[in-house]
């Protein structure tokens, strides 16, 4: 009898063992913390992109994003070292939001001359139809020197506009016989013809002078792409 008790004592220990950790738990909970960080990320980002619109980068602080977020600053932190941080965060996002409108655009088909008119018009639709983004952009590239933020985080920045130029510059090139100076000369005006014709848009400029913008654009990318035909 005294060896019974002590086998099914031994079972009992056996039985409150606790099972080990499977491996696709662990990445299961790994997604949904990653996700959830995703989430809090975006969710700063959202609130940063309203102060920034509202102060500037150089007025805005950390607490006044934290208060448009609902989180302490401290929060804040955990995801970002500093609000010029923060803004790079939102610019890269709208570069590379650009940058997969240009793919898009070059990847859907047709000729030649139908690709480089969806790519450009896709450039001016995005900052006509986006006007906060569109400020937050040209406060860094509209010929404001990029106060406030770090080398890295400008020479980033910087790298997805030349990728976004490197877009246009394919997207030109069928259209005649260029070298790539006189192709990333047209891609630079195209962008600052079509980001100038979209700040006159919505500072109501162009109202003032009874221009249609969608007039405008149409007839600078007409006019371009007949001239590039004939090289």
């Amino acid at each position: 009898m005294a060896a019974r008790g002590k086998r099914k004592k031994q079972t009992t220990r056996r039985s409150t063992q606790r099972p080990g950790k499977s491996p696709r738990g662990e990445e299961a909970r790994s997604q949904r913390k990653a996700a959830l960080s995703e989430q809090r990320r975006e969710h700063i980002l959202a609130g940063a992109r309203a102060v920034f619109a509202e102060e500037g980068l150089e007025r805005a602080t950390m607490r006044r994003i934290a208060d448009a977020c609902g989180y302490t600053p401290a929060a804040i932190y955990f995801y970002f070292e500093g609000k010029e941080e923060i803004y790079a965060s939102i610019l890269k996002g709208v570069l590379q939001e650009l940058d997969t409108l240009l793919r898009t655009a070059t990847e859907s088909g047709g000729s030649s001359e139908e690709m480089a008119r969806r790519a450009l018009t896709s450039l001016f639709d995005y900052y006509r139809s986006r006007p906060r983004e569109f400020e937050l952009s040209y406060y860094l590239f509209g010929g404001v020197q990029p106060r406030g933020l770090t080398s890295s985080l400008n020479r980033e920045l910087n790298q997805l506009l030349e990728q976004i130029l490197g877009r246009v510059t394919d997207t030109l090139a069928p259209l005649g016989s260029f070298s790539q100076n006189e192709l990333w000369q047209e891609a630079v005006a195209c962008l600052a013809h079509l980001s100038g014709v979209a700040l006159l848009a919505h500072s109501g400029r162009l109202k003032t002078v009874k221009v249609e913008g969608d007039a405008l654009q149409t007839a600078y990318i007409d006019q371009l792409v007949e001239r590039l035909q004939r090289r």
